[in-house]
């Protein structure tokens, strides 16, 4: 029986491929490769040949892969034989999939990247030309904070379900990306499994406030649709602070988001981050969900450097 020790070392998202490198014996210069082609259930596992690396005939069932982590150490033995071999192993699109339906700190909402363009629409200059647009958008953003949530393996190697927290230098506006990447930042491909962009904010119009059926009346105060839209135009927008807003309906709504969130977070322990404060309710106290990272008083994610 011919063994092969091979590591992960790419992904082709749109042939369906994983390409596995060869461990490389004697003066061996140019990496050599396995695809395991992950169209259909299990995967199957073939030579690439050639300047491009195309796959070829298909592993003999003969051969047993051993399948390594980065430095080279053995964590599972696959093959094409599913007589000898009839579990297959998760792909890492599939240990990225499994990874984040079982994270529990998952936001209420996503958008693919479409999505994510239509709603920063709306902030784009009104003179700008449609030409630019796109690098205006792109080319003027500010890593604020980068987390990594959870972490899961993938054949021996650590992995983390990791939050960008991103400002647009221009306009000011914030949103988080939520992908999948390995642990070792020397490791890091960046996205190896995208989830989508969670943007502004949104625990109000989820309606956890039970005030969805609108306009709503508190001695003698109407909050209306236009309202929570104000305020959630106000979320993440630099020099817009709902708590000290002028319009009465603006600060019943942090008062209320307050309340809701004090009986959501009862028993939870905060974690403290000092260097924000809370733009949302303004909170200097550095408490944060220990989940989500909001913030523990008000519940939104609104923060900002800490002067």
């Amino acid at each position: 029986m011919q063994e092969l020790k091979i590591r992960f070392h790419h992904i082709n998202v749109g042939y369906c491929q994983e390409f596995w490198e060869i461990f490389p014996e004697g003066k061996q210069k140019q990496p050599c490769f396995i695809i395991r082609d992950t169209s259909g259930p299990g995967g199957s596992w073939r030579i690439a040949s050639g300047e491009f690396y195309e796959p070829s005939f298909e592993v003999s069932d003969k051969v047993t892969l051993i399948l390594c982590n980065h430095k080279w150490e053995e964590h599972l033995r696959v093959g094409n034989d599913k007589g000898r071999f009839p579990v297959g192993f998760p792909t890492q699109k599939e240990a990225c999939r499994e990874a984040w339906n079982n994270f529990s700190g998952k936001p209420i909402r996503l958008l693919d990247t479409p999505d994510f363009w239509r709603w920063f629409a709306p902030y784009l200059p009104t003179d700008l030309p449609s030409c630019e647009q796109d690098n205006w958008r792109d080319n003027n953003r500010q890593i604020v904070k980068r987390e990594s949530l959870s972490q899961f393996d993938f054949c021996g190697d650590e992995m983390a379900i990791v939050r960008i927290t991103e400002r647009h230098t221009e306009c000011g506006l914030t949103w988080r990306m939520y992908y999948a990447d390995w642990t070792d930042e020397d490791h890091s491909t960046n996205y190896a499994k995208f989830f989508g962009y969670e943007c502004g904010n949104y625990v109000i119009d989820t309606n956890p406030l039970q005030i969805a059926n609108l306009p709503w009346y508190e001695l003698g105060l109407t909050i209306t649709a236009e309202t929570l839209k104000v305020f959630n135009a106000m979320i993440g927008k630099t020099g817009k602070a709902p708590y000290s807003s002028h319009d009465p309906g603006i600060r019943r709504l942090v008062k209320l988001l307050k309340e809701h969130t004090a009986r959501h977070n009862r028993g939870l322990t905060p974690t403290i981050n000092k260097e924000y404060t809370c733009e949302t309710c303004g909170s200097r106290s550095g408490k944060c969900h220990p989940t989500t990272s909001y913030c523990f008083i008000c519940g939104t994610d609104n923060w900002k450097p800490a002067q």
